[in-house]
């Protein structure tokens, strides 16, 4: 089905739809859907409408969260809500270097292995999971500068777990 069209929309309505993940996903909608004072608005409000799905979207992002963050929060920010769909976008924060000694702020290893476990929790309790993967930073010049938080967002490693998040999807159908 194409998003948007009749059929999908109509096969979502009643649906309860979870987005979880980091302020990719959170920022740019407030927890009732409505746009922030910022005007931005993320995936999981643009999915919600008419020219896509067209049934509500529970925001379930937090700014700054890896999988780790993620993984305190899952059983009752989504798994306990008893989702039909969830969505999951996780990995810019998990793939940001640490400037201090440059690695990963969450190993690939274990960014696997919590996106594999929130798989598998969630397709036991009859949820269907959509994992989206991270887009890059815009690393030119006046639109990032590494340093905040002690992290470099703007690493070469996005790609690496851009594929791991594929690897999980396709290895939990």
């Amino acid at each position: 089905f194409l998003l948007g069209s009749k059929n999908f929309a109509t096969a979502l309505q009643g649906k309860t739809i979870f987005a979880l993940g980091n302020s990719m996903t959170r920022f740019g909608t407030t927890a009732s859907g409505t746009t922030s004072a910022t005007g931005e608005k993320t995936y999981p409000y643009y999915l919600s409408t008419s020219d896509y799905l067209g049934v509500p979207i529970i925001n379930a992002g937090v700014g700054g969260d890896n999988t780790n963050h993620a993984m305190a929060r899952f059983k009752t920010d989504v798994l306990d809500k008893n989702p039909d769909v969830t969505i999951i976008c996780l990995g810019m924060n998990d793939q940001a270097m640490v400037i201090s000694n440059g690695n990963p702020n969450i190993s690939l290893a274990t960014y696997k292995s919590n996106l594999d476990y929130f798989a598998k929790q969630l397709k036991e309790s009859g949820s269907d999971v959509v994992f989206v993967t991270p887009s890059k930073v815009n690393t030119n010049s006046g639109y990032y500068v590494p340093g905040a938080y002690g992290l470099d967002y703007g690493s070469e490693l996005m790609d690496d777990f851009c594929n791991a998040i594929r690897e999980v999807a396709m290895d939990n159908d």
